[in-house]
């Protein structure tokens, strides 16, 4: 069992705060097998797989690898989902669990919530450059001007 950490980096414009509470929120992450071969993931922290090598259950993707025929899985740690402050350094926003695989990329959906300096906040956004919004409370324009992340592993977990 390996765990990674999602860390997360956004950059905004009078946001303070991102997070994310729906547990169906449509993860979408590129996984390299062992073997070297790519694949796709798409799972919610609801979803329940079972591995077909080892009929266990309890992930929440799985799948077998092309090339080597290994199973692959991920489970999302759920202890692990943070909110994260805008404008500061990497923060851990969840963590997962890989068997046979190692997470390459995070392509984020819809789903988050945006908190404004002004307290109001934004549902279903897709953590983006392009997003943008006016917040009525505050009076002022809201915006994401970057996103970063990178999958560090974890072995305190």
């Amino acid at each position: 069992m390996v765990y990674y950490d999602l860390l997360v980096t956004v950059k905004a414009d009078n946001i303070t705060t991102v997070s994310l509470k729906n547990p169906e929120y449509q993860w979408c992450l590129e996984v390299q097998c062992n073997c070297g071969e790519v694949y796709e993931a798409l799972f919610t922290e609801q979803d329940v797989a079972e591995s077909e090598n080892t009929k266990s259950v309890g992930f929440n993707y799985s799948r077998k690898c092309k090339q080597c025929k290994y199973a692959l899985s991920i489970t999302f740690y759920e202890k692990s989902k943070k909110s994260i402050a805008c404008n500061k350094p990497k923060q851990a926003l969840c963590s997962f669990e890989f068997r046979n695989c190692t997470p390459i990329k995070w392509n984020p959906t819809p789903g988050f919530v945006l908190e404004s300096e002004a307290e109001s906040t934004f549902d279903e956004v897709e953590l983006s450059p392009e997003w943008s919004d006016y917040d009525e409370k505050g009076e002022y324009p809201v915006q994401i001007d970057s996103v970063e992340f990178e999958f560090e592993r974890n072995n305190k977990l």
